[in-house]
């Protein structure tokens, strides 16, 4: 399949929630205005901090403190309920050795005590920070859970991870292009696909912005959840893998689960939903 895929984001016309719309939006804007990748973190960071909405090039928290601050996020995520209770108390305890820790001038670190702050400030709130992480649309198809595709490839592209692109055809009548031929590019199928998709721009699309076509892969199968009753508890997913730039075939940053549902049922809804997905992202995507 190809796609086409322009470098710019339209972040707000998803249908996305206010905060992701918001998280794309700042996320380009830190891209452009310092060449930061991640830029709609550490200002995500910021307003979690200081609990309030602010959106200047300035509100932005320091790249070591949102590491740390997502750091002790996915450990919260990843641990139980008497391990969380145990890294509370850790820090307790740093607060009683180090009380600067708690102070309001300690750049953007906030680190939860007891189990209301936890929430509060890290996991679970509408204002934490998993809270306010960027989240595609999810609808429903028929028993099936289903991430619109145009939603991954925008959070793709605005967190700054970048795809190998078959061919890059720059604005202007003499903007020229970049193209590749060796691999999977140079295939007859991927060609016939380009010329297909290029028949279809009007002159507005080439003269404004560049236009990137790339190849992705779908794939599906279903797996196991326990060996009892086989029938009822197998699992299907549906995922899709974009062309890394150093063409791993196993970078984490590529595959992304589009559709889950039980195995034992009919996924063909599935199917049709992702298929014309895929038809109207070849007609251009803004």
């Amino acid at each position: 399949e190809v796609i086409v895929a322009p470098p710019t984001i339209g972040w707000p016309r998803h249908g996305f929630e206010t905060e992701t719309a918001e998280f794309l939006k700042q996320q380009r804007q830190a891209l452009t205005d310092t060449g930061s990748t991640t830029g709609g973190l550490q200002r995500l960071v910021w307003r979690v901090r200081h609990g309030i909405d602010g959106y200047a090039t300035e509100n932005m928290a320091s790249a070591k403190d949102t590491k740390l601050m997502f750091n002790i996020t996915l450990l919260l995520q990843s641990i139980d309920k008497i391990n969380k209770t145990r890294f509370l108390d850790v820090m307790k305890d740093l607060m009683r050795l180090a009380p600067e820790l708690a102070q309001p001038s300690t750049g953007c670190v906030r680190l939860p005590t007891n189990e209301k702050e936890m929430t509060q400030y890290i996991t679970e709130g509408s204002n934490s920070i998993f809270g306010q992480l960027p989240i595609p649309d999810m609808v429903e198809i028929e028993g099936h859970v289903c991430i619109p595709i145009d939603n991954v490839v925008s959070n793709h592209l605005a967190m700054g991870i970048d795809m190998e692109y078959t061919l890059i055809k720059h604005p202007g009548p003499t903007g020229g292009q970049e193209s590749k031929t060796d691999g999977i590019h140079g295939t007859e199928a991927t060609q016939q696909l380009l010329q297909r998709m290029m028949a279809n721009e009007s002159d507005s699309d080439t003269t404004k912005m560049s236009t990137r076509y790339a190849w992705f892969l779908p794939w599906q199968d279903t797996f196991l959840r326990c060996w009892t009753k086989q029938r009822l508890n197998n699992v299907w997913i549906y995922t899709v893998t974009f062309p890394s730039v150093d063409r791993s075939a196993v970078s984490k940053y590529h595959t992304y689960c589009l559709a889950v549902g039980p195995g034992h049922m009919d996924h063909t809804p599935v199917i049709d939903y992702y298929t014309n997905q895929y038809n109207l992202m070849m007609e251009g995507k803004p």
